[in-house]
Protein backbone atom coordinates (compact mmCIF):
# COMPACT_ATOMS: atom_id res chain seq x y z
CA UNK A 1 0.00 0.00 0.00
CA UNK A 2 0.95 3.75 -0.46
CA UNK A 3 2.43 5.24 2.37
CA UNK A 4 1.24 8.61 3.24
CA UNK A 5 4.65 10.58 2.07
CA UNK A 6 3.67 9.16 -0.74
CA UNK A 7 0.61 10.05 -1.06
CA UNK A 8 1.55 13.43 -0.30
CA UNK A 9 3.92 13.51 -3.46
CA UNK A 10 1.37 12.28 -5.96
CA UNK A 11 -0.94 14.80 -4.81
CA UNK A 12 1.40 17.49 -4.85
CA UNK A 13 2.74 16.70 -8.39
CA UNK A 14 -1.04 16.11 -9.71
CA UNK A 15 -1.58 19.93 -8.06
CA UNK A 16 1.94 21.45 -9.85
CA UNK A 17 0.30 19.50 -13.23
CA UNK A 18 -3.00 21.02 -12.94
CA UNK A 19 -2.03 24.56 -11.98
CA UNK A 20 0.69 24.36 -14.94
CA UNK A 21 -2.05 23.53 -17.42
CA UNK A 22 -4.52 26.23 -15.41
CA UNK A 23 -1.68 28.69 -16.25
CA UNK A 24 -0.83 27.34 -19.73
CA UNK A 25 -4.87 27.57 -20.52
CA UNK A 26 -4.86 30.76 -19.50
CA UNK A 27 -2.06 32.73 -21.07
CA UNK A 28 -3.64 30.99 -24.12
CA UNK A 29 -6.81 32.29 -23.66
CA UNK A 30 -5.46 36.18 -23.11
CA UNK A 31 -3.15 35.64 -26.05
CA UNK A 32 -6.10 34.63 -28.28
CA UNK A 33 -7.97 37.36 -27.03
CA UNK A 34 -4.95 40.34 -27.38
CA UNK A 35 -3.49 39.13 -30.84
CA UNK A 36 -7.21 39.10 -31.90
CA UNK A 37 -7.46 43.24 -30.94
CA UNK A 38 -3.96 44.23 -31.76
CA UNK A 39 -2.62 42.01 -34.04
CA UNK A 40 0.13 39.72 -33.71
CA UNK A 41 2.80 42.42 -32.72
CA UNK A 42 0.43 42.79 -29.41
CA UNK A 43 2.64 43.09 -26.81
CA UNK A 44 3.75 40.48 -24.10
CA UNK A 45 3.28 42.73 -21.31
CA UNK A 46 -0.71 42.97 -22.39
CA UNK A 47 -0.94 38.95 -22.84
CA UNK A 48 0.43 38.54 -19.47
CA UNK A 49 -1.67 41.64 -17.77
CA UNK A 50 -4.81 40.08 -19.33
CA UNK A 51 -4.08 36.38 -18.52
CA UNK A 52 -3.42 37.34 -14.77
CA UNK A 53 0.62 36.57 -14.63
CA UNK A 54 3.90 37.95 -14.72
CA UNK A 55 5.92 38.34 -18.25
CA UNK A 56 8.20 36.13 -16.62
CA UNK A 57 5.60 33.32 -15.84
CA UNK A 58 4.49 33.49 -19.49
CA UNK A 59 8.32 33.00 -21.30
CA UNK A 60 8.82 29.73 -18.55
CA UNK A 61 6.13 28.57 -20.34
CA UNK A 62 6.41 30.25 -23.70
CA UNK A 63 9.87 30.64 -24.77
CA UNK A 64 8.89 33.33 -27.32
CA UNK A 65 6.32 35.24 -29.04
CA UNK A 66 6.48 32.91 -32.02
CA UNK A 67 6.41 30.05 -29.63
CA UNK A 68 3.56 31.93 -28.33
CA UNK A 69 1.67 32.31 -31.19
CA UNK A 70 2.33 28.81 -32.59
CA UNK A 71 0.43 27.44 -29.43
CA UNK A 72 -2.03 29.35 -29.27
CA UNK A 73 -3.31 28.40 -32.84
CA UNK A 74 -2.27 24.64 -31.83
CA UNK A 75 -5.16 25.29 -28.58
CA UNK A 76 -7.34 26.82 -31.47
CA UNK A 77 -7.02 23.58 -33.19
CA UNK A 78 -7.74 21.16 -30.50
CA UNK A 79 -10.97 23.30 -29.56
CA UNK A 80 -12.14 23.23 -33.14
CA UNK A 81 -11.52 19.40 -33.39
CA UNK A 82 -13.22 18.87 -30.22
CA UNK A 83 -16.25 20.97 -31.39
CA UNK A 84 -16.35 18.11 -34.21
CA UNK A 85 -15.86 15.39 -31.95
CA UNK A 86 -18.64 16.25 -30.20
CA UNK A 87 -21.28 16.21 -32.86
CA UNK A 88 -19.96 12.98 -33.82
CA UNK A 89 -19.79 11.44 -30.51
CA UNK A 90 -23.40 11.72 -29.73
CA UNK A 91 -25.69 11.18 -33.10
CA UNK A 92 -29.14 11.56 -33.10
CA UNK A 93 -31.55 9.47 -35.32
CA UNK A 94 -31.82 12.15 -37.53
CA UNK A 95 -29.35 13.09 -40.26
CA UNK A 96 -30.21 16.27 -41.15
CA UNK A 97 -30.13 17.08 -37.40
CA UNK A 98 -26.11 16.29 -37.44
CA UNK A 99 -25.55 18.03 -40.35
CA UNK A 100 -27.12 21.17 -39.06
CA UNK A 101 -25.24 20.10 -35.38
CA UNK A 102 -22.03 19.83 -37.59
CA UNK A 103 -22.34 23.31 -40.06
CA UNK A 104 -23.21 25.04 -36.63
CA UNK A 105 -20.15 24.03 -34.95
CA UNK A 106 -17.80 25.34 -37.03
CA UNK A 107 -19.81 28.38 -37.18
CA UNK A 108 -20.11 28.96 -33.54
CA UNK A 109 -15.89 28.21 -33.64
CA UNK A 110 -15.50 30.90 -36.19
CA UNK A 111 -17.91 33.43 -34.24
CA UNK A 112 -15.73 33.15 -30.93
CA UNK A 113 -12.44 33.17 -32.56
CA UNK A 114 -13.01 34.37 -35.86
CA UNK A 115 -11.29 37.63 -35.40
CA UNK A 116 -7.95 35.41 -33.74
CA UNK A 117 -7.83 33.30 -36.92
CA UNK A 118 -8.32 36.20 -39.36
CA UNK A 119 -5.00 38.00 -37.48
CA UNK A 120 -3.08 34.65 -38.58
CA UNK A 121 -4.04 34.39 -41.71
CA UNK A 122 -3.35 37.98 -42.93
CA UNK A 123 0.13 37.82 -41.24
CA UNK A 124 1.40 34.95 -41.73
CA UNK A 125 -0.15 33.63 -44.49
CA UNK A 126 3.26 32.76 -46.16
CA UNK A 127 4.40 30.99 -43.03
CA UNK A 128 6.26 27.32 -43.95
CA UNK A 129 5.16 26.68 -40.30
CA UNK A 130 1.67 28.11 -40.65
CA UNK A 131 1.29 26.57 -43.74
CA UNK A 132 2.08 23.18 -42.51
CA UNK A 133 -0.29 23.64 -39.51
CA UNK A 134 -3.05 24.62 -42.04
CA UNK A 135 -2.25 21.60 -44.26
CA UNK A 136 -2.81 19.46 -40.96
CA UNK A 137 -5.80 21.28 -40.10
CA UNK A 138 -7.59 21.13 -43.39
CA UNK A 139 -6.95 17.08 -43.37
CA UNK A 140 -8.28 16.47 -39.68
CA UNK A 141 -11.68 18.22 -40.74
CA UNK A 142 -11.84 16.47 -44.00
CA UNK A 143 -11.40 13.14 -42.12
CA UNK A 144 -14.22 14.52 -39.28
CA UNK A 145 -16.54 15.44 -42.32
CA UNK A 146 -16.22 12.18 -44.08
CA UNK A 147 -17.21 10.59 -40.97
CA UNK A 148 -20.04 12.61 -41.03
CA UNK A 149 -21.17 12.08 -44.74
CA UNK A 150 -20.25 8.09 -44.28
CA UNK A 151 -23.08 8.22 -41.73
CA UNK A 152 -25.55 10.07 -44.30
CA UNK A 153 -24.98 7.50 -46.45
CA UNK A 154 -25.70 5.03 -44.08
CA UNK A 155 -29.30 6.47 -43.64
CA UNK A 156 -29.83 7.02 -47.28
CA UNK A 157 -29.22 10.96 -46.90
CA UNK A 158 -26.47 11.46 -49.41
CA UNK A 159 -25.28 9.08 -52.63
CA UNK A 160 -22.85 6.38 -51.88
CA UNK A 161 -19.54 6.43 -53.60
CA UNK A 162 -18.40 9.91 -53.46
CA UNK A 163 -17.35 10.35 -49.38
CA UNK A 164 -14.57 12.60 -50.11
CA UNK A 165 -15.81 14.61 -52.54
CA UNK A 166 -19.05 15.13 -50.97
CA UNK A 167 -16.95 16.05 -47.46
CA UNK A 168 -14.67 18.39 -49.28
CA UNK A 169 -17.86 19.96 -51.03
CA UNK A 170 -19.29 20.27 -47.68
CA UNK A 171 -16.19 22.15 -46.26
CA UNK A 172 -15.76 24.17 -48.97
CA UNK A 173 -19.75 25.27 -48.50
CA UNK A 174 -18.37 26.66 -44.49
CA UNK A 175 -15.74 28.35 -45.83
CA UNK A 176 -17.62 30.38 -48.84
CA UNK A 177 -20.64 31.11 -45.97
CA UNK A 178 -18.69 30.99 -42.89
CA UNK A 179 -15.28 31.56 -42.62
CA UNK A 180 -14.73 34.41 -45.51
CA UNK A 181 -17.60 36.19 -44.23
CA UNK A 182 -16.26 35.80 -40.63
CA UNK A 183 -12.88 37.40 -42.19
CA UNK A 184 -14.96 40.52 -44.34
CA UNK A 185 -15.91 41.43 -40.39
CA UNK A 186 -19.41 40.76 -41.70
CA UNK A 187 -22.67 38.14 -39.41
CA UNK A 188 -21.98 34.59 -40.66
CA UNK A 189 -25.82 34.11 -42.08
CA UNK A 190 -28.42 31.87 -41.83
CA UNK A 191 -26.94 28.37 -42.07
CA UNK A 192 -30.22 26.76 -43.23
CA UNK A 193 -29.77 27.73 -47.09
CA UNK A 194 -25.99 26.33 -46.51
CA UNK A 195 -27.22 22.87 -45.24
CA UNK A 196 -30.37 23.26 -48.38
CA UNK A 197 -27.72 23.62 -50.69
CA UNK A 198 -25.63 20.88 -49.57
CA UNK A 199 -28.39 18.08 -49.24
CA UNK A 200 -30.63 19.31 -52.50
CA UNK A 201 -28.03 21.13 -54.81
CA UNK A 202 -29.04 23.95 -57.20
CA UNK A 203 -31.76 21.66 -58.70
CA UNK A 204 -35.49 23.10 -58.54
CA UNK A 205 -37.73 20.91 -56.62
CA UNK A 206 -40.89 20.58 -58.06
Amino acid sequence: MMNDDVKKQSAGSRLREWQREHTQTAILTAAEAVLAEEGLAARIDAIAQRAGVAVGTLYNHFGDRDALVQAALDHNRATLLAAMDAVLATPSTDFDTDLKRFVSALADHWRQHGAFLTAVLTEHCRSEVFASKRSLLKTEMHDKARGLIARGVACGRVRAGHDDLFAEYLLGLVRIHVVQQAMLGLPIPDLNPTIDLFLHGAVPRT
